[in-house]
């Protein structure tokens, strides 16, 4: 998790893991509480944190099963979540 301060380069750092994570077969995928922040600040591959756990709904939803828990790590295997927060007004 990074997390820190307008302006201190974590886009410029995630721009660099995204390489690294490209090279070794992994995807990305961008989660932001609003669709504007996807394009902007995220990922093209990018979606809505409401979105994706909708399509993930039995995962949330109570006790996760075996079968549902084998499921969800071949699902995500080679995939990395990157996530960002709405954005504070500026004072």
């Amino acid at each position: 998790m990074v997390q820190w301060y307008e302006g201190t380069g974590k886009m410029k750092k995630l721009k660099r893991a995204r390489a690294l994570l490209d090279i070794r077969g992994f995807d990305d995928r961008g989660l932001a509480p609003a669709a504007q922040m996807l394009a902007s600040e995220l990922a093209s591959n990018g979606e809505t944190l409401q979105r994706f756990l909708v399509r993930n709904e039995g995962v949330a939803d109570g006790p996760l099963t075996r079968k549902d828990a084998r499921e969800m790590r071949t699902a995500f295997k080679t995939t990395v979540l990157v996530g960002t927060k709405a954005r504070s007004p500026r004072p």
